[in-house]
């Protein structure tokens, strides 16, 4: 009798995705043990403008937060638009 088992071969696009998450967890970890190590308040200066001394900690994940919400952002503009086209 036949087995009707599949074999184990992932697909390109678990693949894709598998190193999408390896490359997100080793850049959220390596900024993690940026943030432990350098605890100093700092201050962000932009176009003039001067914020509260914050911990550098606190600095970085404001920044990356702002990075990827602004990025999702850009990228549901594009593809709105690219299907009204």
């Amino acid at each position: 009798m036949r087995s009707l088992a599949l074999p184990l071969i992932p697909t390109v696009k678990q693949i894709v995705l598998l190193s999408l998450c390896l490359i997100v967890v080793a850049i959220a970890g390596a900024s993690a043990l940026l943030a432990i190590q350098n605890v100093d308040p700092v201050s962000i200066t932009l176009l003039g403008f001067q914020s509260i001394q914050i911990p550098f900690g606190l600095a970085l994940t404001a920044c990356a937060a702002l990075g990827a919400i602004g990025t999702a952002l850009s990228l549901a503009l594009s593809r709105s638009y690219a299907r009204q086209r």
